[in-house]
C-alpha cells in the first residue's frame, strides 16, 4: 500500500473520531514532526530557494505577475468545476489505535499535511482554531446556534 493510500484511508476515518481523539492525534502528529527535524530537508529547500533567486535575479526565467496567476487558477477551477464528477464515497473504519499506528508511519509532510488536513476539517465543522499554535480552541458563535 503506498503512502498516499494510507493518507487517504486515514482522513476520511479521523472523521469519525470524538473532537478529543482528533486533538490528541493532531498533537502526536506535530509532536512527531517536531521531534523528526530533517536538517537534509531543510537544506534541499535553501537551495531550491537559492536557485531559483539566481535565476529571477540573472533573468533566465520569467516572472508571471500574482494577479495572472491567480486569474488562470480561477480559470482552470471554473473550467473543471463545470466538468460533472461521480462521486464515489467508500467508508473506512479504523480504532483510533490504528489510525495513530498507520498517521505515524506516513513520512514526515504527510504527517504534517494530515494533521493540517483534521484541523481544516475541524474548523469546517465549526470550531476556532488557533492556528499560530495549532490548537482547537474552541466552537465559534454560528456553530453554536446552528447545531443542537
Amino acid at each position: 500500500m503506498t503512502t498516499l493510500s494510507v493518507f487517504n484511508d486515514i482522513l476520511p476515518a479521523t472523521s469519525k473520531l470524538s473532537l478529543g481523539e482528533r486533538t490528541e492525534l493532531v498533537d502526536c502528529l506535530l509532536k512527531s514532526v517536531e521531534d523528526e527535524a530533517d536538517p537534509e530537508y531543510e537544506r534541499l529547500w535553501m537551495e531550491e530557494i537559492e536557485r531559483r533567486l539566481r535565476e529571477v535575479d540573472e533573468g533566465t526565467v520569467e516572472s508571471i505577475p500574482a494577479e495572472e496567476v491567480f486569474a488562470r487558477l480561477k480559470e482552470t477551477i471554473t473550467s473543471t468545476a463545470a466538468t460533472p464528477k461521480r462521486e464515489v464515497r467508500i467508508e473506512v473504519v479504523m480504532t483510533v489505535e490504528e489510525i495513530r499506528s498507520q498517521s505515524l508511519k506516513l513520512p514526515r509532510d504527510e504527517r504534517l499535511d494530515l494533521a493540517y488536513a483534521i484541523l481544516r476539517d475541524l474548523a469546517d465543522e465549526g470550531f476556532e482554531i488557533d492556528w499560530e499554535r495549532l490548537k482547537v480552541v474552541g466552537r465559534s458563535e454560528d456553530s453554536r446556534t446552528t447545531q443542537p
